[in-house]
């Protein structure tokens, strides 16, 4: 059988857990979050060598959404975040509301369904039972 796929290549380092979390790509570049770093990061492509890395404050479980120069992602805690995606500096933060509780168990607070983006809003559902529509520029 032959060998499907292209080349292994090596990038940025490791984690302790590993890179489990689903990946963005845009212009080059490999956006991915690490639960146990609590970063996104840029990675470059073709090297595999770390471009930049953004400091979270949850678990970014989610996979980033990237439009626009800017690159979308939720974790847990219920914080959702707009970073440059050149330079990895925040545009801005939103914390979403309370997780919901129900009588036999409570849902952990988080975003973690994939963002969105479309005619200058990005859409994304909390863990908090709501789906937010987010205009792209404050």
């Amino acid at each position: 059988m032959p060998r499907r796929g292209g080349r292994r290549r090596r990038c940025a380092g490791r984690t302790n857990q590993g890179w489990w979390n689903p990946a963005g790509v845009a212009n080059g570049t490999v956006y991915v979050g690490s639960s146990d770093w609590r970063r996104l990061s840029a990675i470059d492509a073709i090297s595999g060598k770390l471009r930049w890395y953004f400091a979270t404050k949850g678990l970014p479980w989610c996979s980033p959404a990237i439009a626009d120069g800017v690159v979308y992602i939720g974790g847990t805690g219920g914080y959702f975040y707009a970073v440059d995606a050149e330079t990895g500096e925040g545009r801005w933060i939103l914390q979403t509301g309370d997780s919901l509780e129900t009588v036999a168990y409570r849902v952990s607070e988080g975003v973690v369904s994939s963002p969105m983006v479309a005619d200058g809003t990005v859409y994304f559902g909390s863990l908090d039972g709501k789906l937010y529509a987010v205009r792209t520029e404050p």
